[in-house]
């Protein structure tokens, strides 16, 4: 995307878990994102398991439950409703 470019937040594909967190790290810092960020592991088992791929949005509770699915990204992505009900959820 063009404003990846613009905005120099293109990565080569991670080959390795610490090239993967790494990234994530990045993200964290660039944005300031208050909330834990899920790392999925090389063997990509979480995307196997949530059908994640390419991009899709999840809102996991306290007990480990999945209580907000969005379509899958970057068009269905649904980061306004899972905005929404993190508000809800912790406010402002």
């Amino acid at each position: 995307m063009e404003s990846n470019v613009a905005g120099d937040i293109c990565y080569a594909q991670p080959g390795t878990l610490p090239e993967r967190l790494a990234i994530a790290n990045d993200l964290v810092r660039r944005t300031g994102f208050p909330i834990p960020v899920f790392v999925d592991g090389m063997d990509n088992a979480a995307e196997k398991r949530y059908a994640a791929w390419p991009s899709r949005l999840y809102v996991v509770d306290e007990q480990g439950r999945v209580v907000f699915r969005g379509n899958t990204g970057p068009l269905g992505f649904g980061a306004d409703e899972a905005e929404t009900w993190l508000r809800t959820r912790f406010g402002d």
